[in-house]
This record gives structure tokens, sequence and C-alpha cells, in this order.
């Protein structure tokens, strides 16, 4: 049965973790962790270049609440379960319900980096997308140099499937690969 808003669950729980849809209020937080992180998501994240103002950060959080609404976008924010700080991203970036298929995407900030929350995050959702959700096929798709998410699809179990050439665009607009890390049933 294909995800919608309306069959979507309002937390998915990981051991430490839990996910849930960004909504009105999430902006100071989100917000916090960007600007803790910045240094660190530059080389990977465009919006990481703007100035993270906090009334920014709200109007995002917001518009993918009603994105979420409108069956448009299913990003999620990370907290920890047992503090409720938020810890990063994760989601779909895309999805394709209708031939099972599915990419996601994911940041962690950076003082909770290294205690393999983000892992535990993404293995939750893609066991989400594998086993609940009904996809088949579950992408990760990241910069070559980016090792940290690399190490994150290697840990939950994904595989290289294909090294794309210069598909993509660094946030500084330099043509880059994109390495396709893939998990199926």
């Amino acid at each position: 049965m294909p995800i919608t808003p309306d069959t979507f669950p309002p937390v998915i729980e990981g051991t430490r973790i839990f996910l849930r849809v960004p909504r009105q209020g999430d902006g100071a937080d989100v917000y916090k962790a960007i600007v803790e992180s910045r240094a660190e998501f530059l080389p990977w994240l465009p919006f990481a270049r703007e100035d993270p103002a906090v009334a920014k950060s709200e109007q995002w959080a917001s518009l993918q609440h009603a994105k979420f609404i409108r069956g448009e976008a299913f990003g999620l924010l990370v907290f920890d379960r047992f503090t409720h700080e938020l810890v990063g991203s994760s989601g779909f970036a895309e999805a394709n319900f209708a031939t099972g298929e599915c990419e996601i995407g994911y940041w962690i900030r950076t003082s909770r980096s290294g205690r393999g929350l983000m892992s535990e995050a993404v293995l939750t959702l893609c066991d989400f997308c594998l086993y609940q959700a009904q996809m088949h096929r579950v992408e990760i798709r990241t910069d070559p140099a980016n090792i940290k998410s690399i190490a994150v699809a290697l840990r939950t179990g994904f595989y290289l499937e294909s090294r794309r050439t210069r598909d993509a665009l660094t946030p500084d607009g330099i043509p880059r690969d994109t390495l396709v890390y893939v998990r199926t049933k």
C-alpha cells in the first residue's frame, strides 16, 4: 500500500531516535543545528551557504509540513528519543510509490555525530520503506568525497551499485560524480 499523508505514521521509532515530519515551531531547533554544523555542511549541502536565520528555518519547517500534507515531500527530522533534542534530518529525497523506489538523504548536527545515531535513523527509515511502505528499492546518493555519508550507507547494509560520472554539481557549481548505494528486500 503506498504511503500517503493519511497512512504515514506520526512517528517512526528507533531504539535511540525517532523521526517525524517537521512542523511549525521546529525552526529554532533546525536553526541551531545548522549554525552549529555549518562548516561541516558547506562542502555537501547547498542550503548551508545561505544565512540560516531562525525565521527562514521556521518557514522551511512550515513549508515541509505543508508539502507533506499535500503528499509532495516526506522530509523528516530526527530526534533523540530520550532528550527530544534535534539530532538531524532524514527522509525521502525522491520517492516513487507506484514503482516502489525511493532515495533517502540525511544530515546530522556536529555535536551528535560519531555516536551511530544517523546510522540508526537511516536503518530505521530504510526498514520502514522496505517493510511498511512496501518499497522494493532504497537508494542513497552521495559525493565520492563524502566519507562520512559513505560510512553510514555501508554500516546500514547498502551496497555500491554504481558511480554516475559528472552527473551533479557541488555547492560551488563544480561538476562531480555521484555514488549510488542501494538496499533491496
